[in-house]
């Protein structure tokens, strides 16, 4: 249940500047325009993110694009705290998004390979409510911070607000740095010996299925599978490998999926962005 601090991280992140806009905004002496630019650059940022890393996270694993995305998430989301001007602020909220923006929905697809199929809905289920739980704590820690100013010319009570808000990001790539890498990703790149090896760690509490998977791992060792581990991070073949999966993603069968989930994910940023710029203006 832990991997769901990702996901609790991300939502304090999209959440925290509702609460902090207005004291952001005495701050830096901001604009109607620089308020809704404000408002929106994280999400900007989660566009090019969700993108990217998605399509990453097919080509170089799981986990090892969730801590890079979550770090970037956690140490943008701090540096914009700690920002002396607005541009730097905003540059550092974008680059925060584009973290949030790969995090976001690789950590469901992380967990749902690591359950079985009988039990998928209800356990993803129970990771998405950390969703909530990380609203409630973006709005309790907006009730214990912000309304206390803070006799400083630096600092002040949003910026200690907002580094709060980048704690949980940090504390899951430490906590994800225990994880192992998702099996099912391991298994469709050939790496068969790694996932059983995996599997084996994974069911270590049951000596049954660990010495089943011990015996057909030396298996495959003595039939000589060897698997290529040499991926390199090349911008040119993740942007290749992107537009392949957009045309997948709009052609056939897939088409029809494709557009009733756009129209629901937007119904529901939608709905998240107007409550939030519906309290920003009150």
């Amino acid at each position: 249940l832990f991997r769901g601090i990702g996901l609790l991280s991300d939502t304090l992140e999209i959440m925290s500047i509702s609460f902090a806009k207005d004291d952001i905004s005495k701050q830096f002496k901001l604009s109607r325009q620089e308020e809704s630019t404000l408002a929106g650059v994280l999400f900007g940022g989660m566009l090019i993110g969700g993108l990217v890393w998605g399509r990453a996270a097919d080509i170089y694993g799981r986990r090892r694009v969730l801590l890079i995305s979550l770090t970037m998430n956690g140490s943008c989301a701090a540096l914009s705290a700690l920002s002396n001007t607005f541009w730097v602020f905003l540059l550092a909220r974008f680059f925060s998004g584009i973290g949030v923006g790969g995090s976001l929905p690789i950590i469901f697809s992380y967990v749902s390979e690591w359950v079985p199929r009988k039990l998928k809905g209800g356990i993803i289920s129970t990771v998405a409510t950390c969703w909530m739980v990380g609203a409630i704590l973006a709005a309790a820690l907006a009730w214990a911070v912000l309304p206390y100013p803070i006799r400083d010319t630096y600092w002040k009570s949003w910026r200690v607000y907002l580094l709060l808000c980048s704690v949980p990001s940090l504390l899951a790539v430490f906590l994800y740095t225990f994880l192992y890498e998702s099996p099912v990703f391991l298994i469709q790149k050939g790496k068969h010996v790694q996932a059983i090896d995996v599997l084996r760690r994974f069911a270590s509490n049951n000596p049954d299925i660990s010495q089943e998977l011990g015996q057909l791992k030396r298996l495959l060792e003595d039939e000589n599978i060897v698997t290529s581990d040499n991926e390199q991070w090349q911008c040119s073949h993740i942007i290749k490998e992107f537009l392949w999966g957009v045309v997948d993603l709009f052609s056939g069968n897939s088409r029809r999926i494709t557009l009733i989930l756009i129209a629901v994910i937007l119904l529901f940023i939608l709905d998240i962005t107007g409550l939030c710029c519906g309290s920003q203006s009150t």
